[in-house]
């Protein structure tokens, strides 16, 4: 979600960091791993990640329908 409003969809390890405060490091390193395994994120380079257009369908199609469904 942080990447989807980052512009150009991309943020450092450090910036994604210091968005998420409350969240250990290692959860985070271990998150970005799996991102990048399932090519939802890719590596950018200078240490930035990106999002993938597949890692974009997924917030569109899954993630955001669930924040979004009223009962």
């Amino acid at each position: 979600m942080l990447l989807s409003h980052a512009s150009n969809n991309r943020l450092t390890r450090t910036e994604i960091r210091n968005l998420a405060p409350n969240q250990n490091p290692r959860t985070i390193a271990a998150a970005i791993t799996k991102l990048v395994s399932s090519r939802e994120i890719r590596d950018a380079g200078n240490g930035e990640v990106a999002l993938t257009p597949p890692g974009q369908q997924r917030i569109l199609n899954v993630i955001l329908p669930k924040y979004t469904k009223f009962e």
